[in-house]
């Protein structure tokens, strides 16, 4: 009798909203950001949650005073767990999505960076709304497996990749336990 194990392992990712979010690679965000996501302001979201490993819940909830003087600040009020106020310096490549952003926006009243449709509950656009501007996004250009975790998981493997301590890693993204930076790493 042979125990051989014969399959062939799969990369863990989203199926039907379950499992792990995939990992987008350079060339995948790239395709995204030109074919996929169709206005300045998703480009902007997508970006903020990239470059600064953010939850989607997180970056939604910003409000303009929350980004200033080459930071931003996640509230603690707005963080997973409500741990504390944590302030992430604006990567060069993230500026331009903001910049381009906060200009078209334009003086809109609202505190929100991202301000949802008048009249909403929140005031700000939701996560839930992120969510089916990315699925759409994804329909474009094809890809299976991406959610709006993607862009959390990406950011923190593409920090890992650049050398990055998992100390380092977890002030950035908020993670209290620095063991938790390994799950998100692929």
């Amino acid at each position: 009798m042979n125990f051989d194990l014969n399959f062939q392992p799969q990369i863990a990712r989203k199926v039907n909203r379950h499992g792990k979010a995939k990992i987008l690679s350079a060339d995948e965000l790239s395709r995204l950001f030109s074919d996929g996501l169709q206005t300045t302001r998703d480009r902007c979201i997508f970006a903020i949650c990239y470059f600064t490993t953010c939850r989607i819940s997180e970056c939604v909830q910003l409000q303009l005073t929350d980004v200033q003087n080459g930071v931003i600040t996640f509230r603690k009020s707005t963080t997973k767990g409500k741990g504390a106020t944590r302030q992430i310096a604006i990567d060069e490549n993230l500026k331009p999505f903001l910049d381009t952003w906060v200009n078209e926006r334009g003086s809109v009243n609202s505190p929100y960076l991202f301000p949802g449709r008048r009249g909403s509950k929140t005031g700000h656009l939701t996560a839930r709304m992120a969510d089916e501007i990315l699925r759409e996004a994804c329909d474009r250009v094809g890809f299976d497996g991406a959610s709006t975790h993607s862009f959390r998981r990406s950011g923190i493997t593409n920090l890992h990749k650049q050398g990055y301590a998992p100390h380092e890693i977890a002030q950035i993204s908020g993670h209290r336990d620095i063991t938790n930076v390994s799950h998100y790493i692929g």
